[in-house]
């Protein structure tokens, strides 16, 4: 049985631990919480499908800029989402999330 996370459980060692064990991690997260990390993942996809396509220098600019603001404004105003950069951008293809009827989203990572 996968464990279910909450935003006051979100530590590093502990969201490593956890995913190195179980091979899957589930977040909980109210929509404020949820609204930034979605945005983070899906911002990371697009900068990660640069090397893979021929996108001149220019074009990347705003995607890049929208990226590095997401990263401050996760890390100042929603520091314990940082907890989880390394299953975001180690394993960007295998990430779900979907609404749940209480309001919240239920993240879901995969190796």
């Amino acid at each position: 049985m996968t464990t279910v996370l909450r935003y006051p459980d979100l530590e590093m060692n502990h969201v490593d631990s956890l995913f190195s064990a179980q091979g899957e991690l589930l977040v909980l997260l109210p929509n404020k919480h949820a609204a930034a990390l979605a945005s983070l993942i899906e911002s990371t996809r697009v900068v990660q499908s640069w090397g893979r396509n021929c996108t001149p220098f220019f074009a990347r600019l705003v995607p890049l800029a929208k990226s590095l603001f997401l990263t401050m404004r996760i890390t100042i105003m929603h520091s314990r989402l940082t907890a989880l950069i390394g299953v975001i951008v180690l394993n960007s293809r295998s990430q779900t999330w979907e609404q749940q009827p209480d309001g919240h989203v239920l993240f879901s990572f995969k190796k």
